[in-house]
């Protein structure tokens, strides 16, 4: 026995994990093997042969670190406080998706944004000071509320997303200490983050999927561990400014994108969690926590808005309160930027390779047309050529 696996063995029997093992697997275990088939050779051989240890340990407190044993293995510790805990927000997060119940109204959310945001910060707020000494012993409870079946899986589908990014990051770190892949960048998790999507987006490519929700779990567990941060959680590493993180992994994403449209495109549910992520931290600090109106975080914010009204998931008349909103807190010069990357997109219709289909982009196209007499002409003017 390594000294890295008799290390975990250890610490699973002081601390055994919290659910029943599936197929003799632990939830950390089971993580790693959905990754198994995209990492490198050399990492598939230290698992093998006890080099590198991956497990679940039950300790309570939400963190997800990588050690050095003497003997040169290594160790991936994933607690069960963070599985729980990615678990809880995404729970919370899911409580904005769409319900129909035989007791509710058709298309009503299960909660409503203030609601959510209410939700997870109370999930951030348990581990802070002096409130955090009782979850030291008490695991986090998810939020109980009826959904559809659809919107149940995407919830924990969101779950095992955000999860892998934090397995992926810590394999990140045992890539680059091994030197298995060359470094992207200087700063150490820095290199693990854009390792780590490196292997998540191969995950998902390998399943078919396109990288929306890949991306979007990624910048959700960026997002947790910052909220984290904020309620003065300790965490084994030192990670950069969360702003930073999503801009670094953001960079790379696009690089892996054939055209910035198709970019804007597979980011809309990213930014939908930037953005409740960013009440939730308002919340937790207790004051408002305002962000510098940007191009790149409003455009996808639109797309997913007129997705979701060709879609009829949304009425024209809430896509047009949505757009009056953005623009009124936007200046002008980023109002034009925005106004005309999406005429661009869905009105001019380029030739450049989209995640959307034609037909669904010229519904989309066709929609900013039918609601531009509508808009105030301070407004209308920036769409109109």
């Amino acid at each position: 026995m390594t000294t890295a696996s008799d290390y975990l063995a250890k610490q699973q029997k002081a601390y055994p994990p919290r659910y029943a093992y599936s197929h003799g697997l632990d939830r950390a275990q089971r993580l790693y093997q959905y990754l198994a088939p995209v990492l490198p050779p050399r990492i598939l051989e230290l698992f093998a042969s006890g080099l590198l240890a991956v497990g679940e340990v039950g300790r309570n407190n939400p963190d997800v670190a990588t050690s050095t044993q003497s003997d040169g293995s290594v160790v991936i510790q994933f607690n069960s406080g963070m599985i729980d805990f990615v678990e809880a927000v995404a729970r919370g997060l899911a409580g904005l998706f769409v319900m129909q119940t035989a007791s509710g109204n058709k298309n009503a959310p299960a909660l409503t944004l203030q609601e959510a945001a209410l939700k997870i910060a109370g999930f951030f707020r348990e581990w802070k000071w002096p409130e955090n000494w009782l979850w030291i012993f008490r695991p986090t409870r998810s939020p109980q509320f009826a959904l559809t079946d659809h919107a149940r899986k995407t919830a924990e589908a969101d779950v095992t997303r955000a999860q892998l990014f934090m397995l992926a990051h810590e394999l990140g770190h045992v890539v680059l200490e091994k030197k298995i892949l060359p470094p992207f960048f200087a700063n150490t998790e820095t290199n693990a983050d854009i390792t780590a999507l490196k292997f998540v987006t191969d995950f998902a490519t390998r399943r078919g999927e396109d990288h929306t929700p890949i991306f979007a779990g990624a910048v959700l567990a960026i997002r947790i561990f910052a909220g984290l941060e904020k309620v003065g959680v300790c965490f084994t590493g030192e990670y950069p400014d969360q702003a930073e993180r999503i801009a670094n992994i953001s960079a790379y994403m696009l690089s892996l994108c054939p055209s910035k449209q198709y970019f804007h495109e597979i980011s809309r549910i990213a930014v939908a969690y930037q953005d409740m992520m960013d009440s939730v931290e308002s919340i937790i600090v207790k004051r408002p926590c305002p962000v510098r109106p940007d191009a790149e975080r409003i455009i996808p914010h639109l797309i997913a808005a007129l997705l979701a009204a060709v879609q009829n998931q949304t009425t024209k008349e809430r896509l047009i309160a949505r757009i009056l909103a953005i623009a009124e807190q936007t200046p002008a010069d980023i109002k034009r930027q925005v106004a005309d990357t999406l005429h661009q997109y869905y009105v001019a219709a380029p030739q450049d390779e989209t995640l959307f289909d034609d037909v669904t982009k010229g519904k989309m196209g066709a929609l900013i047309v039918e609601v531009l007499p509508e808009l105030p002409e301070q407004v209308r003017v920036m769409f109109e050529k």
